[in-house]
């Protein structure tokens, strides 16, 4: 009888043991999965951050704004502002004009950045600056979404630079190039690359365009130096793009290719000092 209720003892102990194992199995099974699902999630949180933006930089000018409202809008900026006059030299003023006003949109949203150049007098000590400020239409309204003074450009003579173009330089982000520069036997010219991302203006950097440099007078004026920069934004599988630089000596028939690098964006885009030229 004792042999029999140990029999049966063991059966039972033997079948809690099987459904003990059988659901620690489901268990862990059940984690596996949540840890799967949570893999997944969290894989496509981070492919969603390099998706690009569908992005036109070439909208059309739309009807229902214009410089003029750009003037109105800035006021609010401007009109807190002071231009400090020499009682001795009161001509030695800042001549401020709306030149350029370009639009462009996101899957989201419709935008438009308008460039103020500032010119100072017309001396070689003075200079000039572009402020630049973007606009976005919420509903049948536009608002001015941010706005940087002295964003850039710039130069000798009072010379403000000029706005060039909008390039893309991430999935998300895109820059408002500036031209500027400075000449004295010979010039030295610059573009300044402000980034706008998730509404907001942030200085991204300065490349060097262009150097030349010449001797002599009239017909005996002669250029001794001369090198040039070009560079564009490459995908690279990341948010933000990497920054491609070639350089060119422009004294060589056709210019030719002497050196490259590729930029990677870390918090910021270090370029080498080769590619920086020198007044």
């Amino acid at each position: 009888m004792i042999k029999k209720w140990t029999y049966f003892g063991m059966l039972i102990l033997a079948g809690f043991g099987y459904y003990g194992c059988h659901q620690s199995s489901a268990t862990r099974q059940q984690r596996e999965t949540t840890a799967d699902s949570s893999r997944k999630a969290l894989k496509k949180v981070d492919t969603s951050a390099t998706t690009p933006e569908l992005w036109n930089l070439q909208e059309e000018p739309p009807p229902d704004f214009n410089l003029r409202q750009v003037r109105m809008l800035s006021r609010v900026v401007y009109d807190t502002l002071r231009i400090k006059i020499d009682p001795d030299m009161p001509e030695d003023t800042v001549e401020r004009t709306f030149k350029d006003l370009s639009f462009f949109s996101t899957n989201k949203n419709r935008y438009a950045v308008a460039v103020a150049e500032n010119r100072g007098p017309f001396y070689g000590a003075s200079y000039g600056w572009c402020d630049i400020f973007i606009f976005k239409k919420e509903k049948d309204k536009w608002t001015m979404t941010d706005f940087m003074l002295q964003a850039g450009g710039g130069g000798m003579y009072g010379h403000p630079g000029n706005f060039s173009t909008l390039v893309r330089t991430g999935d998300h982000s895109l820059a408002i190039v500036l031209e500027g520069g400075q000449e004295h036997m010979g010039g030295n010219y610059h573009h300044s690359l402000i980034n706008f991302e998730n509404e907001k203006l942030k200085r991204l950097c300065s490349i060097s365009t262009m150097h030349n440099y010449g001797s002599g007078a009239g017909d005996d004026f002669a250029y001794t130096e001369c090198d040039s920069n070009k560079y564009h934004f490459i995908r690279n599988g990341k948010a933000v793009y990497d920054l491609k630089i070639e350089k060119y000596n422009c004294l060589s028939k056709g210019g030719e290719k002497v050196d490259e690098v590729i930029v990677p964006y870390t918090k910021g885009y270090h370029i080498p000092e080769r590619f920086n030229f020198s007044s």
